[in-house]
């Protein structure tokens, strides 16, 4: 049972740590800044609105696959309605 427990935390723990909720303040140090063709890092962005049936619907399958997907891909959320500046770039 306290094996379960702990696979359990440790799930939640991975997914919580492998989509990242990028915001105007930090989207150049995440994302911008390392574009850098020798970092070898890609970025797979989800731009999404709170209001959005589709956004809703999609993004348990986004979280899949950042959990699923090579550590040298990176997934981050954008909330387009209220990050205007990093949804521009």
């Amino acid at each position: 049972m306290t094996l379960l427990l702990l696979l359990f935390i440790l799930v939640g723990i991975l997914h919580t740590n492998a989509l990242v909720e990028i915001k105007d303040d930090t989207y150049s140090t995440l994302v911008a800044d390392t574009a850098d063709e020798s970092e070898n890092e890609v970025w797979l962005i989800m731009f999404y609105a709170p209001w959005c049936h589709h956004c809703h619907k999609v993004r348990p399958i986004f979280e899949k696959l950042a959990i699923t997907t090579p550590s040298k891909v990176k997934f981050g959320v954008i909330d387009a309605t209220v990050n205007k500046k990093s949804t521009a770039e």
